[in-house]
């Protein structure tokens, strides 16, 4: 799509939520060519997330084929709060307070990453909000107006 002209690679943005805040937080670890991101409700620390997370355990067994205790290296590698050193990108972290599937502190420490290395970013808590913001629907416009906000700041 860049190499046909349809789209400006230098107002690329990148979001998702769950699994994909997760592959948003890699990403800014692994690449500068998004003018911002925003990382919802991500999984940043899997080693952290097995055992805080409503599921956690459950989801480390699945996915990662392993415990923290039995293949730390693995928990390691796959978490983006490792690649932080790489950050570039500005980015937004929205996160629901209550949410017990992906708990608030991996929202704060992928924040804290991004603050500490002084870059350009904000972190979102909505309160009394589980995984998946949706209800009431001016909570999920308010967040996504942010969102829209954010980027567009970014790329106009």
């Amino acid at each position: 799509m860049i190499a046909k002209g349809y789209i400006d690679p230098k107002k690329l943005c990148v979001t998702g939520g769950s699994g994909g805040g997760l592959l948003t937080a890699w990403i800014i670890g692994h690449t500068d060519r998004f003018a911002a991101a925003v990382s919802q409700y991500p999984v940043t620390n899997w080693i952290t997330q097995a055992g805080t997370a409503d599921g956690g355990y459950v989801h480390s067994a699945l996915w990662l084929k392993a415990f923290p205790w039995e293949q730390p290296q693995q928990f390691l590698e796959h978490s983006p709060i490792y690649y932080s050193k790489n950050f570039k990108t500005p980015t937004m972290v929205i996160t629901g307070e209550a949410d017990l599937r992906t708990p608030i502190a991996s929202s704060e420490e992928l924040y804290f990453a991004l603050k500490a290395q002084k870059f350009q970013s904000v972190l979102v808590r909505v309160p009394d909000h589980y995984h998946r913001i949706r209800r009431p629907n001016s909570t999920y416009v308010q967040t996504h107006e942010q969102l829209i906000s954010w980027m567009y700041r970014y790329t106009r």
